[in-house]
């Protein structure tokens, strides 16, 4: 009757009808009273819900006590009460570290004849013992032997001893068999036959074969016990190692995060196969991400156990063979799950064989790694596109919304996010993640205080919710509120020991308070947790760089992009990183640098007005105002509110226009110096050094750009190479205009009458006087649009200086200004002294 019970219970919970179940469980414990009947009672109760009744049920027999798997099941229904110090109570605090797995006390062979050590070395000897009889005995405990052996599909360890205890009697029976044939022949040989010996003969056999059965019988029950007691074993293991991972759940209930970890990972070290435990150190980012790759080189996979019936091997593989794969293969999961700052390649080939040799690419788990892995890689599409392709497989995978909704927020896509939010609250308004996509809508939307309350919401729904902390605090830092922010990531980092982020956004915010010293110690923190995120790295770059450690900054924000391309990460999410080493070169004075680190910026498509009003600020530093102004006028076409842009530019345009006004001014200074000179003020050498090299340098620094009209080149340049073959007739004609005089002006008269009689036109080079105004005429006309050659003349400028002048294109009309004011100069001092005017002297005026 028992196992019809038995069936039909199991049969019940399998169909999840749990009354049946309990109907009929309740029925076969009264019947049996054993343990196992009572634990799978309480199971149902359980799985029911039951947990009060359950847990009632499994104390009242002092099955607790007795049974590893009764105390697991009664821990775990106090858990789910929150009667956590109770559930420490019935676990105890130690861990059994002592069934940990070492290269002491592992499995001789894992061959899978029991999970026991025991069994596994029995196992062996009866495979010797076999072979031995196979090749030395024929008699009939030979046969009776192979008879004995169970199907394939036994367990080894059983197998193997009937094995050997059959090949020791079958030795014996072989050596008696042969005893009595030999006789038998005499008696015939002799003649002599009775009855009587063929009777003592047959009993003899009947005892002998009746012994060998006994032996056979006793080795298989050995057998059996073993194999019973190496199960047990393995089984108290796994409930040892599940009590290890209840006992961290109570510490992680209790806040003591350090104990909780510890139990985690000792429950993994005692059985490889716990991954519960794991996966609390992996999901709640318990371990640093070097912790995480050493611990799992630690683990030891080889201890996994497996059955002949659950490996399914034929001729050609081994047990052994099938083992190794199993551990080959648990191995290349858990590291899947492991942070993807660390051994990105370890990563990818464990993916890549996954997905390759067992038909794994498409599986969510899987996806969803390698969706982590893009993340971190700032590749925010091909990380959507992972995490939706999951989703569209199962729609309501929890475990994969806090990343699809990240990539959401990166990416902007704030309709997506509504109906996200919007699905979840109407199907799932009990889970955690729901309320967090509510809340990143609204912090999308620039919605903070609706963020802040639903962010606040999810993370009292589950107080180890780490993307609700993070969130939550976000909400205070988008609006200045840094004391709050820094209390609610210090929560995080209590929280979640084994990430960097939130010692990272500490930093962050500790240097927008301007504490630069507490800062740098939270992002040395957490560097000491993470070596490998570009954005920590670029932080303390940044901080560096407003320590004025120009140098060290430049280190940081150039190892921040090493590690960004190390990762493939995608170039344009570390454009602030080059921007940042660009100041820093500017900062050093190594102009030429920042200013390709900000061509690079520009290259890789990042247009912004920062990046122009950055190098328009180094073209000034530079004395580059001209190509400074057109840069910034870039910056703010694309930002015309830009303040910093605005100030530089107009500072540019004044340096330009300094240039510029310092022309005008020394021109005025040279009319001056005409006048003075005719009038017998300063002599030529002192009006030179008046001028100095800053009208020179002010000459070189203009640009042709800043021109008041467009230029025509050939013209210059006829006018460079006339202006070289006229010089000397134009020296004579200065010198006469100095020396002043009646018969300067006389020249002058004559020379605007035969102007007005022959008309306005250029003079043509000749001999005499004559000829030599026309030349000066000629140059005048060519260098100011016509005059007075007498009077331009007069106003006594340097001669070296007068050819530089008029080599340049842009003094050509400075010059024309400064000819037409010493020539007033001129007639004004003629009618002072009495001379009469010539007749187009008011017109010049």
């Amino acid at each position: 009757m028992e196992p019809f019970l038995r069936e039909w219970r199991q049969d019940a919970l399998n169909k999840a009808q749990y009354d049946s179940a309990i109907f009929i469980g309740d029925k076969l414990l009264a019947l049996t009273g054993a343990d196992e009947d009572a634990f799978w009672l309480a199971q149902v109760h359980f799985a029911m819900g039951n947990y009060t009744r359950a847990q009632a049920l499994l104390s009242k027999s002092d099955l607790i006590a007795r049974n590893a798997s009764c105390r697991y099941l009664a821990a775990h229904c106090l858990i789910k009460q929150s009667r956590f110090d109770d559930a420490l109570a019935v676990l105890g605090e130690r861990n059994p570290t002592h069934l940990i797995p070492t290269s002491a006390n592992k499995r001789k062979a894992p061959s899978g004849a029991g999970p026991g050590p025991g069994a596994a070395a029995g196992g062996g000897a009866g495979e010797k013992s076999g072979h031995s009889n196979n090749s030395n005995s024929a008699g009939p405990g030979a046969s009776g032997s192979h008879a004995s052996q169970p199907p394939p599909g036994h367990h080894g360890g059983k197998r193997s001893g009937a094995l050997g205890a059959g090949s020791r009697s079958g030795a014996a029976g072989g050596k008696g068999h042969g005893n009595s044939r030999s006789i038998g022949g005499a008696a015939d040989k002799g003649g002599v036959g009775s009855s009587e010996r063929r009777r003592e003969r047959e009993a003899s056999m009947e005892a002998e074969a009746a012994a060998v059965a006994a032996a056979a019988a006793a080795a298989a029950a050995s057998a059996a016990a073993a194999a019973a007691a190496a199960a047990a074993e393995a089984s108290n293991r796994r409930y040892e190692a599940g009590m290890c991972y209840l006992r961290g759940i109570c510490y992680a209930k209790q806040n003591v995060f350090d104990r909780a970890k510890e139990c985690y990972k000792d429950a993994v070290r005692i059985d490889v196969q716990c991954f519960e435990a794991f996966q609390q150190l992996t999901k709640n980012q318990l371990m640093a991400p070097d912790e995480e790759w050493e611990f799992l080189e630690s683990l030891n996979f080889e201890s996994i156990t497996i059955s002949p019936a659950a490996a399914g091997t034929d001729g050609s593989t081994s047990v052994e063979d099938v083992v190794q794969e199993a551990a080959d293969f648990t191995r290349m999961l858990y590291s899947t799950r492991l942070s993807k700052y660390r051994n990105p390649d370890a990563f990818a080939a464990a993916a890549e064989s996954l997905a390759s040799h067992y038909r794994l690419g498409n599986n969510a788990d899987l996806l969803l790694a390698r969706a982590d892995l893009a993340y971190t890689q700032c590749r925010y599409e091909d990380a959507l596109a992972l995490t939706s392709a999951v989703l569209e497989e199962d729609r309501y995978n929890f475990g994969a919304y806090p990343l699809h909704l990240a990539c959401l927020f990166e990416l902007r896509m704030k309709n997506v996010l509504f109906l996200v939010a919007h699905d979840l609250a109407d199907q799932h308004p009990e889970e955690p993640c729901t309320w967090l996509a509510v809340g990143v809508y609204y912090f999308a939307t620039d919605r903070i205080a609706e963020a802040r309350r639903y962010f606040s919401k999810a993370s009292m729904m589950d107080a180890h919710y780490g993307p609700a902390w993070i969130g939550f605090a976000h909400t205070f830092a988008a609006e200045g509120e840094h004391d709050q922010a820094i209390s609610a990531y210090s929560t995080a980092a209590r929280l979640f020991t084994g990430t960097h982020l939130p010692q990272v956004f500490l930093g962050m915010q500790h240097h927008a308070m301007n504490n630069m010293t507490v800062a740098e110690e939270f992002l040395k923190t957490a560097y000491g947790l993470c070596r490998e995120d570009p954005l920590l790295l670029n932080e303390m770059g940044v901080v560096c760089y407003h320590q004025d450690r120009p140098k060290d900054a430049v280190t940081l924000f150039r190892k921040a992009l090493e590690v960004a391309d190390d990762m493939d990460c995608d170039p344009l999410a570390w454009l602030s990183a080059r921007i940042n080493l660009g100041h820093a070169y500017r900062r050093m004075r190594l102009f030429r640098e920042a200013l390709a680190q900000f061509d690079e910026v520009l290259r890789l498509g990042g247009k912004n007005a920062a990046v122009f009003s950055a190098k328009g600020l180094i073209l000034l530093e530079r004395n580059r105002p001209d190509e400074a102004a057109i840069v910034l006028h870039e910056a703010l076409a694309i930002k015309p509110q830009d303040p910093i842009a605005t100030e530089l530019l107009n500072k540019a345009l004044s340096e330009m226009a300094a240039g510029s006004n310092v022309l005008q001014l020394a021109g005025g200074n040279l009319s001056s110096a005409a006048g003075m000179r005719m009038g017998g003020g300063l002599g030529m050498d002192d009006q030179e050094n008046a001028m100095g090299d800053e009208l020179l340098d002010a000459v070189r620094g203009t640009s042709l750009e800043a021109a008041d009209e467009d230029i025509d080149f050939a013209t210059v340049a006829n006018f460079e190479n006339d202006l070289f073959q006229k010089r000397m007739a134009a020296k004579q004609q200065l010198e006469d205009a100095v020396t002043g005089g009646d018969a300067a002006l006389a020249r002058a008269a004559r020379h605007r009458q035969k102007r007005k009689s022959k008309g306005k036109g250029k003079g043509q080079a000749g001999a005499g006087d004559d000829d030599m105004e026309g030349v000066m005429e000629g140059g005048s006309e060519a260098v100011g649009g016509g005059g007075d050659g007498t009077e331009n003349a007069g106003s006594g400028a340097p001669r070296s200086w007068l050819t530089r002048m008029a080599r340049n294109p842009q003094m050509a009309a400075a010059q024309r200004q400064l000819q037409l004011a010493a020539a007033a100069e001129a007639r004004r001092a003629a009618a002072a002294s009495g001379q009469v005017q010539p007749p187009d002297a008011r017109q010049d005026e």
